[in-house]
């Protein structure tokens, strides 16, 4: 009977990463089925991924990166991965990778959402070219920026032990929709520290108009 039929919620997971971590990207479908097979069909959740190698549409005329954001729906998981390669430089970000990390960054800010996940390889190939060491001190700067916020993971090898990528990756998102079905927590429990920006403008002229204030012009408030 129809009426009978259990909803199942949809959770996208987006995944961002430079081209180098091909089979790391690979194994997330594999990952995705198992979940699906047990903890989907208990939780009543289904898990779909959404990369840009094949989910995303060729179309002449906008940039790479541009025809993937305009692509990507919602989601509400941000799964970043990063080997040796940071990526291509794209507008006024380093590559498209960070963009997405930081857009996604910028939206949990405002609303809580998605649940940020990065996860950088602990024993990368050694790289040898001065393009490929370049790129590679490139992603050490930005592993340090992550760990700094907290929101890090790190694997050795794809899969074969418990530091595996897909190991981790397995449990980590096993873990996350056990939390949110049972109601835990539904936001990224690590968060990067966003302060609010004071205009350098506006502390330039703050502390020149401070300077022209003399001691005269304080006058002292009747107490109440």
């Amino acid at each position: 009977m129809t009426g009978d039929r259990k909803v199942v919620r949809l959770i996208r997971v987006f995944v961002s990463s430079p081209g180098d971590v091909a089979e790391e990207r690979e194994v997330l479908e594999e990952v995705v089925r198992r979940i699906n097979d047990i903890d989907g069909q208990e939780q009543g959740v289904r898990l779909e991924l959404f990369r840009w190698e094949t989910d995303v549409v060729p179309c002449i005329g906008p940039s790479p990166q541009e025809n993937v954001d305009a692509q990507t729906p919602r989601f509400d998981i941000y799964l970043g991965i990063m080997s040796t390669r940071f990526g291509t430089p794209t507008g006024e970000h380093g590559s498209g990778t960070e963009k997405e990390f930081r857009d996604a960054v910028d939206r949990w800010g405002r609303t809580g959402k998605p649940w940020i996940l990065f996860y950088f390889d602990e024993d990368p190939p050694l790289p040898r070219s001065t393009d490929a060491i370049e790129q590679y001190l490139a992603v050490r700067k930005f592993h340090d920026e992550l760990l700094a916020m907290g929101i890090i993971g790190t694997f050795k090898g794809v899969r074969g032990s418990s530091n595996g990528f897909f190991e981790q990756v397995d449990r980590h998102l096993r873990r996350i929709l056990h939390m949110w079905a049972q109601g835990e927590q539904e936001t990224p429990a690590p968060a990067p520290d966003l302060k609010p920006v004071v205009p350098q403008a506006y502390r330039d002229w703050l502390r020149a108009r401070c300077t022209e204030i003399g001691c005269g012009s304080i006058e002292r408030r009747p107490e109440k």
